[in-house]
C-alpha cells in the first residue's frame, strides 16, 4: 500500500544507495511531524520539486520490487522476473476465471511490479494455458537478463499475444531513447543511475510523454470492450489523468463494469465516472463465484 512505503527501508545495492534511502526516511520522519494525517503520496507530491526527488523515485522504486520471499542476497539486486510465475493462487484462479468467461482483449495497470507479468506469463504457455502478454510502446520485447541465474542466456523473448498496458511505468523499465527499454527482472530499482522507469504515485499525476503510446493503446483498448474488470484499483481522486481515461472510453456506450473491492463506494465511483452499469463483488473469492 502506497501508506506504508516509507515505514521501512528497502534493501540498498550499494553504500550510496544505503545514504539516499536513509536521506529520505528522515525526511519522511520530519514531514511527517508537521503532517500528522498526511499520505504518502502527498510526500511525494511536494518532494517532486526538491533535490532529494531523484532519490524518493529511487526509493520508491526499490521498496515496492522486493522479492516476494527472503532469498540470498545476490538475488535481491534483482528482484522478481517474469520467467517465474507468480507465488500467489489466487492471481492464476482469476486469470482461468477470465479466460474461460470472457475474451481477454488487454490488460491496463496502474501497478509498477511483476505480478500480471508472472501471471499471463512471457509466453503462451500450455499447462496451464497462459495467453502471454507483451509491451505496447517498447523499443524492443527482448528483454535484457537472464531468465535464470544457470542460464547462459542474458535475455528474455517477450512473444505473448495481451498487451500489457501499465499506465505508471514498471519496476523491470528504463528510460531509452524516446520511449523505453525492459528487463527481465527488476534491478533497475536498485540502481542508482539509470533507476526503474516509474511515475511515483503523487498527486494530480499526468503521464510522462514517452508512456503516451502505452495510453493510447489503454484507450483503445478500454474504448473498445464491452466489459471492464477491475481489480485492486480504487480511482483515487488524485488520479485526474486516469478518472479522465476512464470517463472518455466508457461513456456513452454499452458498458458492465465488474468491480473487485471490499468497499462498495468504490463500485459507485466507476459508476459515477462512466454511467455504465456496475457489478459490485466483496473480493477475489465472491467474484470467481459469480461473474458470468
Amino acid at each position: 500500500m502506497a501508506r506504508d512505503l516509507f515505514e521501512a527501508l528497502p534493501y540498498a545495492a550499494s553504500a550510496t544507495a544505503a545514504r539516499r534511502f536513509d536521506r529520505v526516511a528522515r525526511e519522511w520522519v520530519a514531514w511527517r511531524e508537521g503532517h500528522v494525517d498526511g499520505a504518502a503520496e502527498e510526500f511525494i507530491g511536494e518532494m517532486r520539486h526538491s533535490m532529494l526527488w531523484p532519490a524518493v523515485v529511487h526509493f520508491v522504486g526499490a521498496r515496492l520490487a522486493e522479492p516476494d520471499h527472503v532469498r540470498l542476497e545476490h538475488e535481491l539486486r534483482y528482484g522478481e522476473r517474469i520467467t517465474k510465475p507468480s507465488p500467489a493462487p489466487r492471481h492464476h484462479q482469476f486469470l482461468e476465471k477470465v479466460l474461460e468467461s470472457y475474451d481477454l482483449r488487454g490488460v491496463v495497470t496502474t501497478n509498477y511490479d511483476l505480478l500480471a507479468e508472472r501471471t499471463l506469463r512471457h509466453r503462451v504457455m500450455s499447462g496451464p494455458p497462459r495467453p502471454g502478454f507483451y509491451y505496447p510502446g517498447a523499443t524492443a520485447q527482448r528483454l535484457q537478463g537472464a531468465s535464470t541465474f544457470s542460464t547462459r542466456h542474458k535475455w528474455v523473448e517477450v512473444t505473448g499475444s495481451v498487451p500489457l498496458c501499465k499506465l505508471h511505468g514498471s519496476l523491470n523499465w528504463i528510460e531509452e531513447g524516446d520511449g523505453f527499454g525492459a528487463f527481465a527482472d527488476c534491478r533497475p530499482a536498485y540502481r542508482s543511475e539509470r533507476p526503474s522507469f516509474i511515475v511515483a504515485p503523487e498527486p494530480e499525476k499526468t503521464a510522462p510523454s514517452r508512456l503516451i503510446p502505452i495510453w493510447e493503446v489503454a484507450a483503445s483498448l478500454l474504448g473498445e470492450a464491452p466489459i471492464w474488470i477491475v481489480v485492486g484499483y480504487s480511482a483515487p481522486v488524485y488520479d485526474i489523468a486516469i478518472a479522465e481515461l476512464l470517463s472518455t472510453t466508457g461513456t456513452g456506450r454499452p458498458l458492465t463494469i465488474h468491480v473487485v473491492d471490499p468497499i462498495d463506494a468504490v463500485a459507485a465511483r466507476f459508476g459515477e465516472l462512466t454511467g455504465a452499469g456496475v457489478v459490485w463483488h466483496r473480493n477475489l473469492d465472491a467474484f470467481l463465484g459469480e461473474a458470468r
